[in-house]
């Protein structure tokens, strides 16, 4: 997405992500095997959301931009809307 190929680090129980163009980057494809597509829902999302926020060591940050694909129609979390 951002030109890295690099992989996030962990330090002790921190997950430090790579940097590219002068932003840190964190992405569900960077933990999967090759361009294996991923369709989580509910709980798996969830948590995955959840250590990207709580468990990335992301320094001070100015902005937080998450880039999440839509909700299908059909979904629970989009029928709240």
């Amino acid at each position: 997405m951002m030109g890295t190929t690099d992989r996030p680090t962990q330090v002790e129980s921190m997950i430090l992500p790579p940097i590219a163009h002068d932003v840190r980057v964190i992405s569900i494809a960077m933990f999967t095997k090759g361009n294996a597509p991923v369709a989580w829902r509910g709980p798996m999302l969830h948590r995955a959301l959840q250590q990207f926020l709580a468990d990335v060591y992301w320094g001070e940050l100015d902005v937080l931009l998450l880039d999440l694909p839509r909700a299908p129609a059909t979904s629970p979390s989009r029928s709240r809307n």
